[in-house]
């Protein structure tokens, strides 16, 4: 019997999430292990590190390089319209 026969939608939804985002958060803790490890010491290495999250249809930016926000900005936009687009589909 699959699990979902046991969760309701939200749950399983709910699940989902939280996983995806321990995965996340490990393979993020597994590149720093990794690079500290590796003894790359350049002064020329530039790292820029930036993230987008979703509350409701409203993206929020945190990056280190606006380049990058920006492109995290049109990023988080066209998947908070995709997002209303697709509920707006199913109901």
């Amino acid at each position: 019997m699959p699990i979902q026969a046991y969760l309701s939608a939200m749950d399983f939804y709910f699940l989902i999430g939280v996983t995806l985002i321990f995965l996340g958060l490990m393979v993020l803790l597994i590149y720093i292990f990794m690079k500290k490890t590796s003894g790359e010491t350049s002064d020329k290495t530039k790292t820029d590190a930036g993230m987008f999250i979703l509350i409701g249809p409203f993206p929020i930016v945190i990056s280190s390089n606006k380049k990058l926000g920006y492109a995290l900005l049109i990023i988080g936009i066209l998947l908070a319209l995709s997002v209303i687009l697709l509920v707006w589909l199913i109901s």
